[in-house]
């Protein structure tokens, strides 16, 4: 069949399509289905989490009970569509939609103002994500102290507080509580959420501090930032920063971002679910156990951006360190090449071998803090090396001209292996290879190495430096 006819609704008429066009309209169908199926996989996920941090908010953070708490979906929803491309944004608001509605139900709440709260945490993490990414570029850069900044005035701040804005509104409503009371609340409980629960989820692909030889350490530092913080909000009467601030700190140099965004996750979650069940210094303040909530979550918020601000300033000293140490090393890279250079038209001047190892020595020996510098060059009809330059003090001169190339001293071994040999200190030189122990005291060597030297791709030689001092 040449043709393939599709009877379009309504109009009864037939569009006639061919069959190249029909093949390119299964083409698109097929490589758009594994977006779908991914969007459709975004859902699931997204509402899953959604739903069991909404639970958690109501049954451990004290939300049927105490009103708006903190609220951790609001950082899963962020962090996701930070990480996903803007065209499958609708994934997680479906999931926003349909697990608040479903959650708020379940407790009770009223359809309408269910939908109102649905209305007010898709609103927030659009909002945050949009200035996000617009301000930075396209970019999310929570490492650095401009990328932080942005983090926190357009998701913590603007974003939190577009949903309060709307949030308050419906609570007032709902609860004939002040707008402003409610919103503040709002803003304080997902504001919150956005900054200890997003920032995991956004520095964890490159979280290297926590992997490895420092994944050990790091469960260690995780742990007592757990048991600390039991201690600071659950049983202690005494302000949190006295104990939390060693252990923060702590986690801030040695893990950098990542370790701040999981040291503060835990940290909250402790703080407020001890408030919440009336444990801790806020619980013992004279306030509405809502106002508790709302003092604990700013007390945790403000030890979490300090400790960021404090590891962002240690990486960024990490990184000036690399950065300088880049620079020296390509400024020594630069000085090589002028030396070779140097050395180059030098060597072009000189007659005899004697006059080349000295220039040779000459270049080498103020670069390098050498105080010595041989070759050592075999004559295969005497089978003894031939040593320059050829001024080497007595007994020196006398012993090293007694080596052959199955000598056990640094030089011989290395033109036998075809490999470097390298003695740390004269100890290691004089254990390793005790025939040169005469040549070490009369040269006064305290380290030494040995490379070979090759003509025409053989071995037929030796290169040895050396120092006499310990640097």
């Amino acid at each position: 069949m040449n043709r393939l006819h599709r009877v379009t609704s309504g109009l009864g008429a037939a569009e006639v399509v061919n069959e190249r066009d029909a093949s390119m309209l299964v083409s698109d169908y097929k490589r758009d289905r594994p977006e779908v199926v991914f969007s459709f996989g975004v859902f699931v996920v997204v509402g899953v989490c959604y739903a069991a941090g909404a639970v958690a908010s109501w049954r451990l953070f004290g939300a049927a009970d105490i009103g708006l708490v903190f609220f951790p979906p609001a950082g899963v929803t962020l962090a996701v569509m930070v990480l996903l491309p803007r065209r499958q944004w609708w994934a997680v608001v479906a999931a926003i939609v349909v697990a608040e509605i479903g959650v708020d139900l379940h407790f009770g709440l009223r359809l309408s103002v269910a939908a109102g709260y649905a209305m007010a945490n898709a609103v927030e993490p659009l909002v945050g994500v949009m200035l996000l990414l617009r301000w930075g570029n396209g970019r999310v850069e929570l490492a650095q102290r401009a990328g932080f900044l942005r983090f926190l005035v357009a998701a913590v701040g603007v974003g939190a507080a577009c949903g309060a804005v709307i949030g308050g509104f419906v609570r007032s409503y709902d609860s004939d509580v002040a707008w402003l009371s409610a919103a503040l609340r709002w803003w304080a409980g997902d504001g919150l959420g956005i900054l200890t629960i997003a920032t995991p989820i956004l520095t964890w692909r490159h979280a290297t501090q926590l992997r490895g030889r420092n994944l050990a350490e790091a469960v260690a530092a995780f742990v007592a930032i757990a048991i600390v913080s039991i201690v600071s909000f659950w049983w202690l009467a005494y302000p949190p920063a006295f104990l939390m601030l060693p252990a923060l700190v702590w986690v801030a140099l040695r893990f950098a971002m990542p370790g701040v965004a999981i040291a503060s996750a835990v940290m909250a979650l402790i703080a407020n679910i001890s408030t919440a069940a009336g444990h801790g210094p806020f619980a013992a303040l004279s306030i509405s156990a809502q106002t508790q909530l709302t003092v604990a979550q700013l007390s945790v918020a403000s030890l979490t951006i300090t400790m960021w601000f404090l590891a962002i300033e240690g990486a960024e000293r990490v990184e000036a360190g690399i950065q300088r140490e880049a620079e020296r090393a390509a400024r020594v890279r630069a000085e090589s090449g002028r030396s070779l250079g140097e050395l180059s038209d030098a060597l072009m001047r000189q007659s005899t071998v004697d006059d080349i190892v000295r220039t040779v020595a000459a270049h080498m020996s103020p670069r390098l803090e050498l105080s010595f510098v041989a070759v050592g060059l075999y004559d295969v009809d005497r089978d003894r090396f031939r040593i320059f330059p050829t001024t080497l003090p007595e007994p020196v001169a006398g012993t090293v001209a007694g080596w052959d190339r199955h000598t056990d001293t640094p030089g011989p071994v290395a033109m036998r292996t075809s490999a470097s040999v390298w003695a740390v200190d004269q100890a290691d030189l004089t254990e390793r290879f005790p025939a040169v122990r005469a040549v070490a005291d009369g040269l006064g060597l305290h380290s030494l190495g040995a490379l070979p030297v090759r003509i025409a791709g053989e071995s037929r030689g030796y290169l040895v430096v050396a120092r006499n001092h310990d640097r």
